[in-house]
């Protein structure tokens, strides 16, 4: 069995998970990255705003 990837995911993405950041660090999760390999979140980043100040952040999950 492969170890976890290490994943990083935004507020809104822990939110939407997880109920919040606090509870994000240290879950796992299965992503189609990587052929549905089990992530595990070692942080949690503020929110960017990609498409503009009008818009609100969506969730976003970083990669090494």
């Amino acid at each position: 069995m492969r170890s976890p990837v290490p994943v990083v995911l935004n507020v809104e993405a822990a939110r939407r998970l997880f109920g919040g950041e606090r509870g994000a660090v240290g879950k796992k999760l299965t992503t189609q990255y990587s052929n549905w390999s089990t992530v595990e979140v070692i942080g949690v980043a503020s929110n960017v705003r990609q498409s503009g100040l009008r818009e609100p952040p969506g969730p976003q999950i970083y990669f090494r």
